[in-house]
């Protein structure tokens, strides 16, 4: 049965890189290029990496309007502006290239995490580029084309994955909000019964639910069918980290990425620096109150150029989280990575959500921030900045009902724009219940 398994795993993966090869997708092709420039160290890629980044200012300047006033200025990134998703919404089609194709190219929407909704486009080659970045971080941990992953997510808030493709990538998707006591025993009863090492990918508040629920009704419980665990959208805390090890024997990750770009940086098993995707992109380190950049080992702004978008270049894009870089051993790492502030709120029986409800709003194409606030025990303030195009606050609240309860109280309050903390950050979702 365990050969049976493991040569099901081999054709998946054999049949990934067959349709590689007849598509003419490249991916293999790019994912030699990605090994090539991470393998190396940092100051021996310069040539392969300015390259890239000149390619895509020639790019940009040319063929979106955004940039045409930049065409004398490509051979310095510095002189081009620094840019966020509320510039690039507003004025969309300026920065959409005249070799777009909308109704060809990918669209990537952002999960809301940020509390800003947002869509971009991606043509071909990128997404074949996010493929092999992909692959290259997965190969980290110990991934292969084939191996089954649980994917743990808030998939009502995302286009789910068709049945084909779930089969195809061995995806088993997993809803965060059904992660009850009966749910998450299941899961784990069907884990260890698998004859397949499987791979966790997901938010770290699942995997710190799945360590609760083990430490309080299986205390003894252990399985060595779990591969690798990948922390996305939310930081691993150093108590879930050593849960996870106990009772999965795996050193946890996280991944540092976005949906607009994708696979920034991320932790290498048993470290707690995450190593740069030089390969696909420029990372800068700016001010907090400035675009000047900080000295090397100073916190600040995350800002990445984009290589491979010509559809829509993102050309130094704020992420809108904050971190630092170094270099050690000749590689290139991001010290530390600094998210939004998300706090615990609970529904009308009092009992913690598991999931960032914030990210309901990307369903939603006029909301352009959210923030959810928690006042008391059912009571709830959502602010709303929108278009003038908005007329679905009847749909919106109706949806938040289902996680927050049907009797809760919720006042919607509109404003032209949502605070950011001292830090810089948002507060998604706050609790300012007393106590919390």
């Amino acid at each position: 049965m365990i050969v049976s398994n493991q040569l099901v795993n081999t054709l998946r993966n054999r049949r990934f890189w067959y349709w590689d090869h007849i598509t003419g997708s490249n991916i293999n092709s790019h994912l030699g290029d990605v090994n090539s420039i991470q393998s190396k160290p940092y100051n021996e890629t310069f040539a392969n990496r300015n390259l890239y980044l000149n390619n895509i200012l020639q790019h940009a300047v040319k063929s979106c309007q955004f940039y045409y006033d930049y065409h004398n200025k490509t051979d310095t990134l510095e002189f081009f502006p620094v840019i966020n998703k509320n510039i690039v919404r507003d004025h969309f089609t300026l920065f959409l290239s005249e070799y777009s194709q909308p109704d060809k190219d990918k669209v990537a929407s952002t999960s809301g995490s940020t509390g800003t909704p947002f869509q971009v486009l991606q043509n071909k080659q990128k997404v074949i580029r996010n493929t092999a970045d992909n692959l290259y971080f997965y190969s980290l941990v110990g991934y292969s084309p084939g191996d089954p992953i649980y994917y743990f997510r808030f998939w009502n808030a995302f286009a789910k994955k068709s049945v084909f493709l779930q089969h195809i990538q061995n995806i088993t998707p997993i809803d965060v909000f059904e992660m009850d006591d009966h749910f998450v025993g299941n899961l784990l009863s069907k884990l260890n019964k698998t004859k397949s090492k499987v791979t966790f990918l997901g938010y770290s508040s699942a995997f710190a639910r799945i360590c609760e629920f083990i430490k309080t009704r299986q205390p003894d419980f252990q399985s060595t069918r779990v591969n690798a665990i990948i922390a996305i959208s939310e930081s691993l805390d150093e108590h879930t980290r050593k849960s996870l090890k106990r009772y999965f024997g795996v050193d946890a990750v996280s991944r540092y990425s976005n949906v607009e770009n994708g696979i920034i940086a991320q932790e290498l098993p048993g470290k707690r620096r995450f190593i740069v995707n030089k390969a696909s992109y420029h990372v800068e380190i700016l001010s907090e109150s400035s675009d000047e950049p900080v000295e090397t080992g100073k916190t600040g702004r995350i800002v990445v150029t984009d290589f491979f978008n010509k559809s829509l270049p993102l050309i130094r894009y704020d992420t809108g989280d904050l971190g630092s870089l170094e270099l050690h051993e000749g590689k290139l790492f991001l010290k530390q990575v600094l998210g939004r502030v998300i706090d615990q709120i609970t529904n009308t029986d009092g009992e913690r959500l598991r999931g960032n409800i914030a990210l309901i709003i990307h369903k939603y194409k006029n909301i352009k921030q959210c923030q959810i606030i928690q006042k008391g025990l059912g009571v709830y303030t959502i602010k709303l900045n929108v278009t003038s195009q908005f007329n679905e606050e009847k749909s919106l609240l109706h949806e938040y009902r289902e996680y927050l309860g049907q009797s809760a109280k919720i006042n919607i309050e509109y404003v032209e724009e949502i605070p950011r903390l001292a830090s810089g950050k948002m507060r998604v979702v706050a609790n300012e219940t007393h106590g919390n």
